[in-house]
Formats: C-alpha cells, structure tokens, sequence
C-alpha cells in the first residue's frame, strides 16, 4: 500500500493539486487510479477520511495556499508634446451695423432713384430733370404719371414739356387716350415672359390679355400702367428677370417699392427706354456723406434757379390749373394750390387770391396809380397795347388811349362788369 506522508501532515499542503512528490502509480492526488491488484485493506476508509479532511483544510485556510490574482496590464505611457504656435492677429470688431434703410419710406432715397431714372432710363436733358419738382408742384400729379409720360414721349419721339401738355390738357390724363393721340402701341409696355412664371395679382390682367392677344381696344388702369412701367424698368434698366422683380414685388408690397430697393443694380440691365442710348451717371446714394449733401444742395440750386423760367414757360397752363381745366390728380386732393411753398398757408401766394381779397389785382380801383387802366397807350404795360394771352402789338392806329377817368353825363352810365365786381 502506498504511503502519502504528505496527506499525513496537512500543514505542508497547499492543495489537493499541489503535490510535493513525484508522480506515481496509484497516486490518488495525480489522478491516477489505484494499481491494480491492490487488495482492500480495512485501514481504507480512515486514510480516505483523512484525506477528506485535509483538502477540507486546505480550501478553507488552514494552510498554505497559492491565489491568483489578474489584473489590467497598466496604459503604456504618453508623452505629449507641446507646441507653441504664434495666434493670428485679429482685426478689432467692426461697428455695430446700422438700421437697414427702407428706401421705398425714406423720401429722400426716392427722390434720389427717381432722378437716376429720369437722367439715364428716359434720357432727359439737365433742364427737364431740374424742372421735374415744378411739374409735381404746379400741376399736381406725381412720379407716377411723370414715369408714363415720360415713357409715351420716348417712345412717340416728342419733347417731354409737349407731351405732357397733351397728357394733361389734351386728354385730361386719360392714360388709354394718350395712347390713342400718339400711335402708341400697347405692347411696347409688356415683357416677354419665361414659362411658368407666377404674377403678382397687379400683373393677372393685362398679362392675360397680352398672351392671348390682339388687344386692340383693350384699356387698362392707371395702376395697371404704372405696374408694368416699373416692370420695364426692373428688368430692362437694372438687370432682374422677370420671375425675380415678381418675387420682389410680393415681398416689398409694390412694384414701385420693388423698383427702389434694386436702386444699387441701376444701369445693370443696359437698355434705356425706347431703345435709347444708355449713359450712366452718379448715383448719390454711393457717395459718401459729404459728397452725397453736396449733391443734394446742387441739385436743389439748380431747382431753384430753373423756378422762375418755369413759371413763365407755363403762365397760360398754370392760370388754366387755377381756373380747374385739365387733369386733376385723384390722389392730390385739397391743399396748397398752385404757387403755394412749403409751410405757407393755402391762399398765402398772389395767383390764389379770390376777388374778395383787397389785394386781388381786379378789385383796385381805378385811382389806384398800379390798376392796369391807368397806364398809358405808350406804356408796355398798358392792356390795349398788347393782345391777350399773345405778347404782339395792335396794328397801327388801333392802339388804345388813356380812358379818362370819368364819363360825360349825357351817355348813359356804364354797369361794371362781373370781374370789378366785389364779392360781398
């Protein structure tokens, strides 16, 4: 019978796998079956008690005992390399930017875009422009019609101050008629369309009756007119397309707003009204600030002078206005009449004083040294040397003498008229 000394003294093992001995036949702590032809022997059971103890001693301590332990392998070191590098200079923070502009509200813009327009789109001289402020003033009417009629002469090939005349007292700004006067057809106002395009409501009409076509008879409205004026000059003079100013007018509201706020892409398009030459000129609004008031001041110095020849260039149609003949603007509406400056009270000039006014030049009487009877026949002012409204003389012989002052008793005596009458 093998003999274990080892199991004997459960001290010295460590475990019931951790045998001091060689390996041997029959060794229990090997594995190893028992050899056979091994008799059983009563002492058996004892020593395998006994082993059984000794294992039970060493599991829960009783003696020496390997444990092992598995730990992470640690992170390989790292080096980190640091490198300075100059930081690139940076320029200080601009302004604050300003309040963007609504140029369509801001009357100056406007009159700015609109005097860039009236030079270069329509061609008109220095003079015409200057005189422009004196037509809205005079005559009531705005750019509006201005941008019509202005558009009909080119297109007509007739002055500007002629056509205009027409316009208003021809055919008392009836847009269609003038059309008719000047031969003018009405497809000269529209634009080739791409396909597809969506129209702002403004645009539905009149282009619905130009793609069908003929429009002979066909009237359209004066807001009609100045819709598709603005859609001209749009595409025409500052370069949108068609599909591109549509979008802008739905987002500014207008055709006219839509035409302002593309005031930095005038000239863009290349064409000029009419098939006229296109010539560029100084835009204000790209100037810088002190150059954009001197501007103005020019332009408001040359306005000024041009006022009085204004004036006497257009006393018969200005005394017709005064008198209600011609073309009165629906938007003008009561206010100051012809002659009337800024501040001034309606009435405060001469032409717009009534009969009833001391003042009036009717109502002196002939004692006064100034009334036009008074004059004498050699005098330039008298009213019989000239005839009314023509500036040439009577023919010899037909000059007219002082009337005395007054009447011999024996003629019946004369009933003033209805003009020296006074107004009570």
């Amino acid at each position: 019978m093998p003999s274990h000394q080892h199991l004997a003294r459960p001290r010295r093992a460590r475990s019931l796998l951790a045998c001091d001995q060689p390996p041997r036949a029959g060794c229990i702590a090997h594995g190893a079956p028992p050899v056979a032809g091994d008799a059983p022997s009563p002492q058996r059971p004892l020593r395998g008690l006994l082993l059984s103890a000794g294992v039970v001693f060493s599991l829960i301590g009783c003696g020496e005992r390997t444990v092992i332990v598995y730990q992470q392998p640690a992170p390989a070191p790292t080096t980190t390399v640091v490198e300075t590098v100059p930081g690139p200079v940076y320029a200080p923070p601009p302004p604050p930017p300003q309040q963007q502009i609504i140029i369509a509200d801001d009357p100056q813009s406007q009159d700015e875009v609109n005097t860039v327009i009236y030079r270069e789109y329509y061609g008109l001289s220095e003079d015409e422009v200057y005189m422009i402020p004196h037509y809205r003033r005079y005559y009531h009417v705005d750019d509006d019609d201005l941008f019509f009629v202005a558009f009909v002469a080119r297109q007509a090939r007739v002055p500007f101050d002629v056509a205009f005349n027409q316009f208003y007292f021809g055919c008392g700004g009836d847009y269609n008629r003038m059309l008719v006067v000047y031969n003018v057809d009405p497809v000269v106002f529209f634009m080739p369309m791409p396909y597809g395009v969506v129209y702002p409501p403004i645009y539905a009409r009149p282009y619905g009756f130009y793609s069908g076509r003929p429009m002979v008879g066909m009237q359209f409205s004066p807001d009609e007119f100045h819709a598709m004026i603005s859609l001209r000059i749009g595409v025409e003079y500052q370069g949108y397309g068609p599909d591109v100013f549509f979008r802008n007018t739905i987002y500014y509201g207008s055709p006219r707003r839509a035409m302002y706020q593309g005031r930095d892409r005038c000239g863009s398009g290349g064409h000029a009204c009419g098939g006229f030459e296109l010539r560029i000129y100084v835009h204000p609004w790209g100037l810088a600030p002190g150059a954009r008031a001197s501007w103005h001041s020019n332009m408001d110095n040359h306005r000024a002078s041009r006022e009085g020849f204004f004036r006497e260039q257009h006393r018969d149609q200005i005394e017709r206005v005064n008198r209600g003949e011609g073309y009165h603007h629906p938007g003008a509406g009561p206010g100051p009449r012809v002659g009337d400056r800024p501040g001034d009270r309606p009435g405060e000039h001469p032409d717009n004083r009534g009969l009833g006014d001391p003042n009036h030049p009717d109502n002196r009487g002939l004692g006064d040294p100034n009334h036009p009877e008074n004059h004498g026949p050699g005098d330039a002012n008298h009213p019989e040397s000239h005839d009314q409204g023509q500036g040439q003389n009577h023919p010899p012989g037909q000059q007219g003498q002082q009337k005395p002052q007054g009447k011999p008793e024996s003629q019946p005596k004369k009933q003033p008229s209805d003009k020296e009458k006074p107004e009570h």
